[in-house]
């Protein structure tokens, strides 16, 4: 196994709950397979000169990315499907480490780090997404309720927003439609109505960290409508 002179050694890490295991080759072709405990493993890198380093991608590993970028070193972050065939041996954390830094100087394919703009804002629209799912199933399920009564209104949400409170208080004035029914309907349509008020909340968030970024352009061709 070879390194780069450009890199005091170079790295297969393989991330797990408890402990790192650093598969290393230092410049002067010196091997180690060692486990560092999560507490220990930015302190591990912090005093060694640039290196070389690779992970599979995955959700911690843009954190700890980040923070190694931030020591200094160069972080790729290669696909798991890619690494897979350099893993040899039985699945341990060990061969895991070594099959990531073959895959690393075989120059696989790299899944890019997102700096932590770009990570909040994938983040709140995900959220953003949730809550519109949330919103539609709510309201699905009012008008599933209200049809039971031979109550219906428009298809759109304006529509729903701007009739549901008027249905539900008629619903109200009927003496053959429990008081407990009317109670639970109006608490969802308030959900409604808070869920409403939050994506808009989120949008203005999204837009914020949108425009500071420099995929500026790129986000309102795609989400026009949030100009």
């Amino acid at each position: 196994m070879s390194n780069n002179i450009h890199f005091s050694c170079i790295c297969g890490i393989d991330i797990a709950k408890k402990v790192m295991q650093v598969f290393k080759v230092t410049s002067d072709g010196v091997v180690t397979n060692t486990s560092v405990s999560r507490k220990d493993f930015l302190e591990h890198f912090r005093n060694i000169p640039p290196a070389l380093i690779g992970m599979e991608a995955c959700a911690t590993s843009q954190h700890w990315g980040r923070e190694l970028q931030g020591l200094g070193h160069t972080v790729k972050l290669l696909s798991p499907k890619a690494v897979k065939p350099y893993v040899k041996g039985l699945k341990n954390d060990r061969n895991d480490a070594e099959g990531i830094y073959r895959a690393l100087i075989m120059g696989v394919r790299e899944v890019s780090i997102k700096s932590t703009a770009v990570r909040d804002l994938s983040l709140l629209q995900t959220m953003r997404a949730k809550r519109q799912r949330d919103k539609v199933a709510t309201i699905n399920h009012i008008r599933g309720i209200l049809a039971e009564y031979g109550l219906v209104m428009g298809k759109s949400v304006r529509a729903f927003l701007s009739n549901a409170g008027t249905l539900i208080a008629r619903l109200k004035e009927s003496e053959t439609t429990s008081q407990l029914v009317i109670s639970e309907l109006e608490k969802l349509l308030k959900e409604v109505k808070e869920i409403v008020s939050r994506i808009e909340e989120l949008e203005s968030s999204i837009k914020k960290i949108a425009s500071e970024n420099k995929n500026y352009d790129l986000f309102w061709k795609k989400h026009p409508r949030w100009q």
